[in-house]
């Protein structure tokens, strides 16, 4: 039988689970990691401790399960979303990721609001968690760190990166970031001009659930996996929360809390 490897990368937490076909799961592994808070409205964590827990996550489940790696088929990956993540031209973090609730860029995120409201985006307002307001405070605080960065990405998108080499993503992951247009389905040409990101600074997108690629063989060595597993677009959290709760029209209200 076929099995499914998911990952699914929280704000405190990687969680890897092993499902088959029928929807069996055959193990779940938990990788817990510790925000950084060193002042108010601050928060972090260095960025390759989400691959690393990602890594452990997967060798836990293969030990766990005892399965031959050689039946998993397919790895899907959601995440958090809103957390910025900054990559140089070698693909390693300039800075610690910034994460969706830290708070620093209020002045950013009312220039930002004054200058361009939401327009005829989709988006319902402009607030500090969005990613686009932190690479303004970026670009303004620490000039260095913005112009060594070749890629702007959200968690999903560097957790694919590292799984592929690819800088892709999908939509859902990009409707709360002030950076898609989500009634076009294309980025926000007139608020990146503004900031100052260019279209090859960002992952290409596409919809949830697509194809990408295969594993690179530094990706399958570090993990414990054969290269011919596909690597899935997934979908941000919230979006699959609502999705298996059951709210897959309109009318239908659900309420998260996380922790």
């Amino acid at each position: 039988m076929a099995l499914l490897l998911t990952i699914d990368v929280g704000t405190t937490s990687v969680k890897v689970s092993l499902v088959d076909e029928t929807g069996l799961f055959h193990a779940i592994a938990l990788k817990e990691y510790i925000l950084h808070t060193p002042m108010e409205n601050i928060v972090e964590l260095d960025t390759v401790k989400y691959w690393d827990c990602t890594v452990k996550g997967v060798r836990e489940v293969l030990r766990k399960s005892g399965v031959d790696s050689r039946q998993i088929r397919s790895v899907g990956v959601c995440s958090q979303g809103e957390t910025l993540i900054t990559l140089d031209i070698h693909g390693d973090p300039v800075r610690p990721a910034i994460v969706w609730m830290d708070n620093r860029s209020a002045d950013e995120t009312r220039e930002l609001k004054e200058r361009f409201g939401t327009g005829d985006t989709g988006l319902d307002d402009m607030t500090t968690t969005w990613p686009i307001t932190k690479a303004l405070w970026l670009k303004r605080k620490e000039p260095e760190s913005f112009a060594r960065s070749a890629r702007f990405l959200m968690v999903e998108d560097y957790i694919i990166y590292k799984l592929t080499g690819q800088f892709k993503g999908e939509y859902s992951l990009y409707s709360t970031t002030s950076i898609l247009d989500i009634v076009r389905k294309q980025y926000w040409q007139d608020i990146l001009d503004y900031v100052g990101i260019g279209l090859d600074r960002l992952p290409e997108l596409s919809e949830s659930g697509n194809v990408i690629g295969r594993l690179t063989p530094g990706a399958a060595s570090a993990l414990g996996l054969g290269m011919d597993i596909q690597v899935i677009t997934g979908v941000m959290d919230q979006t699959a929360g609502m999705v298996g709760a059951g709210n897959i029209r309109e009318g239908i209200i659900t309420e998260t809390t996380g922790a």
